[in-house]
């Protein structure tokens, strides 16, 4: 080792210090990953490997192996959903969970095309036009609260400027201005605005997309029929094998209700022979009770 002389004392240069300590850091590190079955690659571990074992070189990579380890469960406790909630989503998405809610809290799941809590009600929707519909469905009932009502307002304003119609939007708009709807529904939709802060502790009708409402909660929501429509058609398309996305969408629509869940879907017992494809069901027909949780899976 090189050492630099300096009257009667002798000083080690920290150059060399460094080189030194790192030196035995790598040695430290190779006799650490030998014991474990593991050898790094790299151009510094390689010669420090050739320094060690005398010119020897060595490239295998063996992964630590514990036979008695404790497989891990996805699973996650929740306060908010009841048991009956969390069976259920089990069974429509795969995702495993356990309540903690207390028994006497229970919920109520249904399909129907009916809201049994309006105008007390949360729907949720996949697509801003699906919004528009659902508030003009609505604005004669009840007074409707949109969410993010002026944005979409804007948007149906663009909308209306495109000719081509290959958007749903733009398609919705061509309607509304041959039906000379067009001004009123974008000014119902400015004054139906309204914000999740608004909203939170509330009981009205209330329209929004699922992408607003993610960390949200209410007391009775609605679920459109254009989210389990799309969570079919992912599940359906070979397109698409291995993509969740609409299965999340439909995940985080199903587990935003306290007190009452509604699939606003119309189920029908399938009449088709299971050797017919299952492209040419209808969407009642897909949506038949005994193999509805299976397309989400």
């Amino acid at each position: 080792m090189s050492i630099l002389a300096c009257g009667s004392e002798h000083w080690i240069a920290p150059s060399v210090v460094g080189s030194w300590c790192a030196e035995q850091r790598w040695r430290a590190t190779e006799d650490w990953h030998t014991e474990l079955g593991v050898v790094s690659d790299g151009p510094r571990r390689d010669r420090v490997r050739r320094w060690r074992r005398g010119g020897e070189t060595r490239q295998r990579a063996q992964r630590e192996h514990r036979e008695n380890a404790i497989p891990v469960i996805e699973w996650y406790s929740t306060f908010r959903l009841d048991a009956l909630t969390v069976l259920w989503l089990e069974d429509m998405t795969g995702k495993r969970m356990q309540s903690i809610r207390p028994a006497a809290q229970k919920c109520v799941i249904a399909w129907s095309l009916k809201m049994p809590h309006l105008p007390q009600t949360l729907i949720i929707c996949r697509k801003n036009e699906s919004v528009i519909t659902e508030a003009i469905k609505h604005a004669d009932t009840a007074a409707v609260n949109v969410l993010g009502g002026v944005r979409i307002a804007a948007l149906l304003r663009q909308a209306a400027k495109d000719s081509s119609s290959k958007t749903g939007m733009s398609q919705l708009a061509a309607k509304l201005k041959a039906d000379d709807t067009l001004e009123k529904v974008i000014e119902m939709l400015d004054a139906s605005d309204i914000s999740l802060k608004l909203l939170a502790g509330t009981s009205v009708l209330a329209i929004g997309t699922v992408h607003q409402l993610k960390g949200f909660e209410y007391d009775h929501v609605a679920v459109h029929e254009d989210v389990i429509e799309a969570a079919a058609k992912e599940r359906l398309s070979t397109s698409v094998q291995g993509e969740s996305t609409e299965q999340n969408c439909l995940f985080v629509t199903t587990s935003r209700h306290r007190l009452s869940l509604t699939m606003l879907c119309d189920i029908k017992i399938a009449k088709k022979t299971p050797d017919v494809p299952a492209s040419s069901y209808t969407q009642n027909e897909i949506f038949n009770v005994p193999s509805v949780a299976s397309l989400f899976k």
